[in-house]
């Protein structure tokens, strides 16, 4: 039975890889980043893994023990949905870690991220250093560790609810006028904002740049509306990556397998 278990485990990881190879392969390298998902799929009632951002919901992907196996620094990450609390730990920086529609059961803990998306109607819980944050609307954002840059996109007025728990060295809030404003040097474990109102003491914080930085970071772009309805599209070429990821896992089973007949 454990034998035929571990079959069974191979040929699902081996048929969500082979699906996606139907597709058109572009040319990569191995250094491109490759993307990853994280779902709720309520009928099987755990969390599962795709090799895209682009969850196909036709298939039920595979256990989380393949993302933890195939993840490397510089990939892209996205979380979708709710459902039983999920706390992922990668030992991985990522370029791109984006929360699609979770809530306050869901924490990823990474040992940092470049790019961090929060987007509107969802929550995200952060563990490792983050680059640059962008909180969309209504989010809910914890970040857990240092930030250097912190972008909150609004429309008419801000709204969103955020901590950080480490240092923040600068926060710009975007309205959709166009009109926007910046705080500078947070101390550690000061920076709040609820219901889009900074709360730190303004003993914890400058108004003004330090001599030496550069002008406040520009507004980001305007995340589309095609794909999950604002998730970023970055590392499209996954393909050639996911291939030989899955080369190496029928490998590795086949290996274990066949090490297992023998004894």
């Amino acid at each position: 039975m454990k034998l035929f278990k571990k079959i069974a485990a191979i040929l699902a990881a081996g048929a969500i890889f082979t699906t996606a190879s139907a597709f058109s392969l572009p040319t990569v390298s191995a250094e491109e980043p490759a993307r990853h998902s994280v779902k709720y799929v309520a009928s099987l009632g755990e969390w599962r893994y795709q090799p895209t951002t682009t969850w196909d919901d036709s298939l039920n992907g595979v256990e989380l023990y393949y993302l933890k196996e195939l993840i490397k620094d510089g990939d892209v990450l996205l979380v979708i949905g709710t459902g039983s609390g999920l706390k992922l730990e990668l030992d991985v920086t990522l370029g791109n870690m984006t929360y699609l529609n979770c809530d306050t059961s869901v924490i990823v803990t990474a040992k940092g991220a470049k790019e961090l998306f929060v987007l509107r109607d969802s929550t995200g819980i952060f563990n490792g250093d983050v680059d640059t944050a962008y909180v969309y609307e209504n989010a809910i954002c914890n970040l857990n560790n240092n930030v250097n840059q912190l972008i909150v996109n609004a429309k008419d007025t801000a709204e969103a609810n955020i901590g950080v728990l480490g240092t923040l060295n600068c926060v710009t809030v975007n309205f959709a006028n166009n009109s926007s404003y910046s705080r500078y040097n947070f101390k550690p474990n000061t920076f709040r904002m609820a219901n889009g109102t900074i709360t730190t003491d303004p003993a914890n914080f400058s108004n003004t740049p330090p001599a030496a930085a550069e002008p406040a970071p520009a507004p980001a772009p305007t995340t589309p509306d095609s794909e999950y309805d604002e998730v970023p599209k970055t590392g499209d070429s996954y393909m050639g990556f996911v291939l030989l990821a899955a080369a190496a896992i029928f490998f590795a089973g086949s290996y274990s397998l066949r090490n297992k007949k023998e004894a």
